[in-house]
């Protein structure tokens, strides 16, 4: 199963577990390794504020803000490509370090935009068909991945998209925000935090424990 089909359905059945066990107020979630949350007994005042479920929509001014072209068009590239055999991610990441040279902010500021994920409808159809908007963010991981790994990528462009990285984990997950949103952005958040520990532990390790949110620190906890 590649990483879309991960999100899509992890988000799912966090999305279920949440509609379940926030019900009741003493249970609280907890992250196990390369699982979805589980269920643990113990609770917080700081746990009990990240995990309320009352469900805000974006303001006007929040609506999701309109893709860069060369971004849009690299976005779906990407997604195209991972289906096809003859695509090699380390060519198209050099590709597109050359053609756009505003690929690191366009990927960082895209990625922090979280309008889409908030204004998604609860949907349970998520198990089936992962929205375009979280195959397209689950994308901007992928390339964001890929420019730490690639040969062709110069020390400024994995400074850089280290620094965007690390500026979308330190965003906060709002009590206001839905449970599903919450658990999309948890799964977004781990990943990028084990994007950052393959290229380097120890910085991946820094920022965890740097994180704002004490709460989101402990469903991160561990890498």
């Amino acid at each position: 199963m590649n990483k879309l089909n991960q999100l899509g359905c992890t988000a799912l059945l966090v999305y279920f577990a949440s509609l379940f066990f926030l019900s009741h107020s003493s249970i609280t979630l907890r992250i196990a390794p390369k699982t979805i949350p589980m269920v643990s007994e113990k609770s917080s005042e700081d746990a009990g504020q990240l995990l309320e479920t009352k469900t805000v929509m974006p303001a006007a001014a929040d609506q999701p803000r309109e893709i860069p072209p060369p971004l849009e068009n690299s976005i779906a590239q990407w997604i195209q490509g991972r289906d096809n055999i003859f695509f090699h991610e380390d060519h198209f990441i050099g590709d597109l370090l050359q053609r756009n040279h505003d690929i690191i902010t366009n990927v960082g500021q895209r990625l922090q935009d979280l309008s889409a994920v908030l204004s998604l409808p609860e949907r349970p159809e998520f198990i089936t068909e992962t929205p375009k908007v979280l195959k397209e963010r689950m994308a901007l991981l992928d390339i964001s991945s890929g420019i730490l790994k690639s040969r062709d990528s110069e020390e400024e462009n994995k400074v850089g998209i280290i620094d965007q990285l690390q500026a979308f984990i330190y965003m906060p997950i709002l009590k206001t925000f839905s449970a599903q949103a919450k658990s999309i952005l948890i799964t977004e958040k781990r990943e990028a935090l084990e994007i950052l520990a393959s290229f380097d532990r120890e910085q991946a390790q820094r920022i965890w424990e740097e994180i704002p949110q004490q709460r989101v620190r402990e469903l991160l906890k561990q890498l």
